[in-house]
């Protein structure tokens, strides 16, 4: 009597296209990074935000400059600033970023922004539909600038839809 040692050829196939199935259909649900990605790369830009915020508040306390409004005029380091904190402009929080040497948000391809009366929203180019307000996607990092004495800004990262 002849006894079956191992598996034949149709079972190792039958096997391996199961194998090739559940990869196809389940991998995607395991590998999909992208959405941390973009959650990373606007938590990193909160940070940073955050971080050159407070540099330049230093740099205005030391030089004296705190008790600013918008209308002054008064820059540090290039940097435009309401109540001794970057404005939430260009000219602002997106320069202050800038002199962390961590990311050039102004005219950059891969950063958007629009700006509205004390407030600013960054996202990255690819996480926003041509035609769409920044807001509108729910992936954006924003700032708000500083609006009294002795007031800080807030800067935050709406991660809903990245």
């Amino acid at each position: 009597m002849y006894k079956q040692k191992g598996f034949t050829l149709i079972e190792l196939i039958i096997v391996i296209v199961i194998l090739g199935i559940l990869a196809v259909t389940a991998a995607p649900r395991f590998f999909d990074f992208t959405k941390a990605a973009r959650i990373s790369s606007l938590n990193g830009l909160k940070s940073t935000m955050v971080s050159a915020a407070n540099m330049i508040n230093a740099r205005a306390v030391i030089e004296g400059k705190l008790n600013s409004i918008i209308a002054d005029n008064v820059y540090v380091e290039g940097v435009h600033l309401v109540y001794s904190y970057p404005t939430a402009t260009p000219e602002g929080i997106l320069k202050a970023v800038e002199l962390q040497k961590s990311i050039s948000l102004i005219d950059n391809d891969e950063w958007v922004y629009h700006h509205a009366p004390g407030v600013i929203y960054i996202t990255h180019a690819s996480f926003k539909k041509e035609g769409t307000a920044i807001q509108a996607i729910d992936c954006y990092a924003f700032y708000v600038a500083a609006e009294s004495l002795g007031g800080s800004p807030r800067v935050g990262a709406h991660t809903n839809h990245c």
